[in-house]
């Protein structure tokens, strides 16, 4: 397989099965999916047929981490997609490769398809699809000083700073988040990952130490 596709869950198996049918239904087989999901999630995902990686609690950048660190070297690109998405566009898969297959190092971020009034989000596209060779690069899928908030951030930063950044209009999620969307409510899963006290250590994290963490990886791209 080309791609890998890491999908960290806690205990949403009514958002696995609609994001395991779009997956079904768009991609076209050049893709291997990780659920990143915890040991006291009951849920059974086997009928996806997707590998299954259950550990402790971790928060969502542990898991992003962990899964690429396991199976990164194997794939060509590793991608992120969360449990709040589905994923819409024909040909998932390959149309992701066929843009990033053209250089070694590339980002890429697909259309998260906002509902219209989110033109202001902070950031746009939450989620990122990474070459091997970047990663290997950056030394890790997602900066592990953070929590979760502003990680999308820091994604941007290295993007912005590649000639090779790709934000694909035409590759389309639909990211389920209730941020976004009123008719989506927050839940135990949300409500952990955005706790004041992370948000709060995220955004000092990405003001403070992000920045010179962003210069080391330029640099080492720079030599590439």
């Amino acid at each position: 397989m080309k791609i890998l596709i890491i999908l960290p869950t806690r205990n949403r198996p009514d958002n696995i099965k609609k994001w395991y049918d779009s997956y079904k239904e768009n991609t076209s087989g050049i893709s291997d999916v990780v659920i990143m999901a915890d040991i006291d999630d009951d849920n059974d995902y086997s009928y996806t047929g997707f590998i299954i990686e259950r550990n402790e609690r971790l928060n969502c950048i542990q898991k992003l981490n962990l899964a690429a660190e396991k199976y990164a070297q194997n794939y060509e690109i590793i991608g992120f997609l969360g449990d709040d998405t589905i994923i819409k566009t024909k040909d998932f898969d390959e149309k992701i490769y066929s843009k990033m297959s053209i250089d070694i190092i590339s980002m890429l971020f697909p259309n998260d398809n906002l509902p219209k009034g989110s033109e202001d989000c902070w950031v746009k596209p939450t989620h990122i699809f990474m070459t091997k060779e970047l990663y290997n690069i950056i030394g890790y899928f997602a900066y592990p000083k953070m929590h979760h908030s502003f990680v999308d951030f820091a994604w941007h930063t290295i993007g912005n700073n590649l000639k090779t950044y790709i934000y694909a209009e035409d590759i389309i999620i639909e990211h389920r988040h209730p941020y976004y969307y009123s008719d989506i409510k927050s839940d135990d899963v949300y409500n952990y990952a955005y706790e004041e006290k992370k948000t709060l250590n995220d955004k000092e994290t990405y003001i403070n130490k992000w920045p010179k963490e962003l210069k080391n990886i330029i640099s080492r791209i720079r030599e590439k």
